[in-house]
């Protein structure tokens, strides 16, 4: 691999120059076998000298084109050391992104914002229905008008969006907060303090502090798309204008000690991503997570799912055309390719009804597309079900990260392939771990079939404020309308030598479940919060079959030992040296 020096193509740290053709450039005439090595310091990037492009991003706001600073596009056998750099953006834009590249390592880098696209600001007074915050004006420029709140960049302003309080006691979301934040009405004090009046069901705290979202989810921190094996190493990604790390339709995926955390060093208490951490939509093959923290996100930390779509029309026995369904998920030209194998699923119970191998797919619109198949499409099967591509789904390696706290969950996970979660640790705000999949609303695919959780240690923190499918620190909750117990949703799931410490009842909650298995676990009972949540048993199961609560040791005394059930039958559970009472919902 030949060394490919930044300073040879006039990239230098800490000029204030914008470096982004330059490095461009650099890419291009070295597309395979190199390694692309920075100098430490600062590096610079503006918006107005971004390289624009017409992409589709999962998950992401759709706008006509994104802005790009850094483009590695079809390269093969490449490594980009930043060696300690940090890279620090100017405006909305996308710093790195990686498309149809082969064998790539981005590693040994930060990214920042001169001005973030969120901010902070801290209470100083509240009472009634309005609190008093100061948000500092040279770090977070903005103003009141007409009665809203608008922070301004360089070439850009957003109105407030969104706010959610950390407890500065506990460095974490306040108990009991979560989505509370009402829209206000501002007014501007003068010197930084802002009057912000609304219905306020939770009273933000004076001393606490608020992380105040403005900007749209547009531009990832990180963006591949079919991509074949990339590694993420060593970095630190201190504020997006949207997902952290966002990708999709790759395979092999790595990612070591790739951080998502506050910038204190700039005085940056809990402000970190503006949504998740690490989105990874539509991959195959398998993905590491090892060694990563994530700290004060505005939405979960590590996402993994696959995109279902709805059949609009069935043209022949063969083809049939399809919508994309959710608005931020559109476009995708490769969501089915020839050869791939497509399951049908039907939208009530979401039981697969069959499978066929793809033989066309093309778009008749970033919304719609046509798909045929070698096989005929099972009868079964009309407008209204829905799609799932079985060949891009991956197996996922989580282990020894830190879940810290932010808005929303922890893992999310929908995924067939194998999937093991261990030796990591889970301070999120609401549930730690979600196994999700649905066929009906985010259209997040992807049934579990084989799932480890063991060793992981779950903090009180978990489950302190309401997020949606939080009903339980570990929620196995799929979105099945009308689930059929003899085609559960999720199936294969191990829990097992894990330790919680539980500030109230509900533990596990699973829906639609076959083969679940909790045992040898530690449970402990933490008196940190007073109970809250409206789930009142520590274990609830829905339409759930051939589950085993084994054996667990628990110090003190729990808030609930309660086995609460609903569309099936006790003779399902089977519980081992475990006194527990079973309440028929």
């Amino acid at each position: 691999m030949k060394k490919v020096r930044a300073e040879n193509y006039g990239i230098r740290p800490d000029t204030g120059a914008d470096h982004g053709e330059d490095f461009r450039r650099m890419f291009r005439e070295n597309p395979q076998g190199a390694a692309f090595l920075l100098q430490p310091g600062r590096y610079d990037f503006y918006r107005e000298n971004a390289l624009h492009r017409e992409l589709f991003l999962s998950n992401s706001d759709d706008v006509p084109e994104r802005n790009l600073a850094l483009l590695l596009e079809g390269m093969e056998n490449a490594v980009l050391d930043g060696g300690g750099a940090e890279f620090v953006f100017h405006g909305p834009m996308m710093p790195v992104t990686l498309l149809d590249c082969k064998d790539v390592t981005v590693k040994n880098l930060a990214i920042d914002w001169e001005i973030p696209l969120s901010a902070e600001g801290e209470v100083r007074e509240a009472a009634g229905n309005e609190i008093q915050v100061f948000i500092d004006p040279k770090k977070y420029p903005c103003r009141a008008e007409n009665g809203a709140l608008i922070f301004t960049g360089e070439n850009w302003e957003e109105p407030l969006r969104h706010a959610v309080e950390f407890d500065v006691s506990t460095g974490k979301v306040r108990y009991d907060t979560g989505d509370c934040f009402p829209k206000v009405e501002a007014a501007e004090l003068g010197e930084g303090l802002f009057r912000l009046k609304g219905d306020f069901s939770r009273l933000p705290q004076p001393g606490n502090v608020l992380v105040l979202r403005h900007s749209p989810r547009v531009h990832a921190g990180i963006f591949a798309d079919s991509c074949r094996e990339v590694s993420f190493e060593h970095l630190n990604i201190h504020s997006t204008g949207g997902l952290g790390v966002l990708c999709q339709f790759c395979e092999d995926l790595n990612f070591v000690d790739v951080n998502l955390v506050p910038d204190r060093k700039n005085g940056r208490r809990f402000l970190s991503g503006h949504d998740d951490g690490l989105h990874l939509s539509n991959n195959r093959g398998v993905i590491t997570v090892e060694g990563c923290c994530f700290e004060g996100l505005m939405d979960d930390p590590l996402n993994v799912h696959g995109t279902s779509v709805r059949i609009a029309e069935m043209m022949d026995s063969h083809t049939l055309r399809g919508e994309f369904v959710h608005p931020q998920s559109l476009g995708f030209s490769r969501w089915a390719l020839p050869g791939q194998e497509v399951s049908f699923l039907n939208r009530r119970s979401l039981k697969s009804l069959g499978t066929a191998i793809v033989k066309s797919f093309s778009l008749l619109s970033k919304g719609e597309f046509v798909i045929a198949f070698d096989g005929k499409i099972p009868e079964e099967i009309g407008a209204g079900d829905a799609l799932e591509n079985l060949t891009n789904t991956p197996s996922l390696i989580c282990r020894r990260n830190l879940f810290g706290s932010g808005r929303a969950r922890g893992i999310l996970v929908s995924t067939p392939k194998p999937v093991l979660i261990e030796q990591n640790l889970f301070e999120s705000s609401g549930c730690a771990i979600l196994l999700a999949g649905d066929a009906n609303q985010w259209y997040e695919s992807g049934s579990c079939r084989d799932v480890v959780i063991r060793d992981n240690v779950f903090r009180d923190c978990c489950l302190t404020s309401d997020y949606q499918f939080c009903d339980g620190v570990i929620s196995i909750c799929p979105e099945v309308p009308e689930p059929d117990a003899d085609a559960p949703f999720h199936s294969g799931i191990r829990i097992a030598g894990n330790v919680f410490h539980l500030y109230d009842a509900p533990l596990l909650y699973a829906k639609s479940t076959a083969g679940l298995l909790f045992s040898g676990n530690r449970l402990f009972r933490s008196h940190a919060y007073k109970p809250r949540h409206p789930q009142k048993a520590l274990f609830t199961f829905d339409c759930c079959s051939d589950v085993n609560v084994g054996k667990n040791w628990v110090t003190g005394k729990l808030v609930s030992d309660e086995i609460s059930i609903a569309r099936m039958e006790e003779k399902e559970i089977s519980c081992e040296d475990y006194e527990i009472s079973v309440e028929q919902l």
